[in-house]
């Protein structure tokens, strides 16, 4: 049986992209899509297709709890739980619940968030109700993002690279990482994966550059890369944004 809330719930759902890089805040776009008024404890964001590294926050229009900062509302796409961090703020119009990844959602899938009774804020106070809410991610990633150009370079792209995949991908590997810094930039922006027939690197287009699909999980063929599934959010950034703004060579 769904449980009624005693008052009238209205849910905005602002598509904010994270915007950690080296300790610099850069501008972001926002998106705001506003919903009906609900009524039931569950609702669903299926329509809305949530960019896999989006940050998300959900206004109440009333107080859901009685204070703020809580620590270990779950977000889960079957047995995966997302690695979040999650807040929940009072404000005098009505609370607000803000969810940052730290990892990007997995794309095409559908994540439960449960904001349960036995979850408490820093002080041990409960919320008052149990509250669930859904959404669906997409393929997409920064969408709206704007970059400054002197926060990414190819150094911070190539330091990654040797650091997180050199190993593996060496002399002996058809992708060797361990090529010179200029040789490995000559061979990324000039050469395609066979399967994907997309260059590794496509200037102004992360999302067409067969390197950050292998990366991000997205449109990409064999293993995803790496192994370990674990690349958080501010290290994709660098290489994002590098991309985005030319995928320019320098030499120091």
């Amino acid at each position: 049986m769904k449980r009624h809330l005693p008052f009238k719930v209205l849910l905005f759902f602002i598509l904010n992209i994270s915007t950690i890089s080296c300790g610099e805040e850069i501008n972001s776009k926002y998106r705001t899509i506003q919903l009906p008024q609900l009524k039931i404890t569950s609702f669903n964001l299926e329509n809305q297709k949530i960019d896999i590294t989006s940050n998300l926050e959900i206004k109440f229009n009333s107080k859901v709890s009685r204070k703020s900062l809580y620590k270990g509302i779950s977000c889960v796409s079957g047995e995966k739980k997302a690695f979040t961090y999650i807040y929940l703020y009072n404000y005098d119009d009505g609370d607000l619940v803000k969810i940052i990844p730290y990892y990007p959602f997995i794309p095409y899938v559908k994540y439960i968030c449960t904001i349960t009774t036995d979850v408490t804020n820093i002080y041990d106070d409960p919320i008052d109700k149990e509250y669930k809410f859904s959404f669906i991610t997409s393929n997409q990633y920064y969408s709206d993002k704007e970059f400054n150009p002197k926060y990414y370079n190819y150094n911070a792209t190539y330091q990654f690279l040797q650091r997180r995949c050199s190993d593996c991908h060496n002399e002996n590997h058809k992708l060797n990482f361990k090529l010179s810094k200029k040789e490995l930039y000559k061979y990324l922006t000039k050469n395609k994966n066979t399967e994907s027939d997309k260059y590794y690197i496509k200037a102004n287009d992360s999302e067409n550059s067969y390197l950050m699909n292998k990366l991000m999980g997205i449109n990409f063929y064999g293993d995803k890369m790496p192994s370990n599934d674990l690349l958080p959010l501010y290290e994709l950034e660098k290489i994002i944004g590098w991309i985005r703004t030319g995928a320019k060579y320098e030499e120091n």
